[in-house]
């Protein structure tokens, strides 16, 4: 399991307890606590995925590219 130190996270366990209670599901501390690093740690893995996968590497370099041919169409290059 991957632990993030709770003072970085953004959304508390109170804040998705209280959040929840708005839309009527209630819930326990604890069982906060478990859901919020359950996301996390899904969100964690998610973005290590995305970030490693070959195509995804692809995809951001031929987005890179076409940004510096549109910077540079007209110019003259050296």
């Amino acid at each position: 399991m991957i632990n993030i130190h709770p003072e970085r996270r953004n959304v508390t366990p109170e804040m998705a307890v209280r959040i929840l209670k708005r839309y009527g599901r209630k819930i326990s501390l604890k069982e906060a606590r478990l859901m919020m690093d359950f996301m996390y740690n899904l969100a964690i893995l998610s973005l290590n995925q995305v970030i490693n996968d070959e195509r995804m590497r692809r995809l951001w370099e031929d987005r890179r590219q076409n940004e510096l041919v549109e910077r540079f169409k007209g110019k003259k290059v050296m």
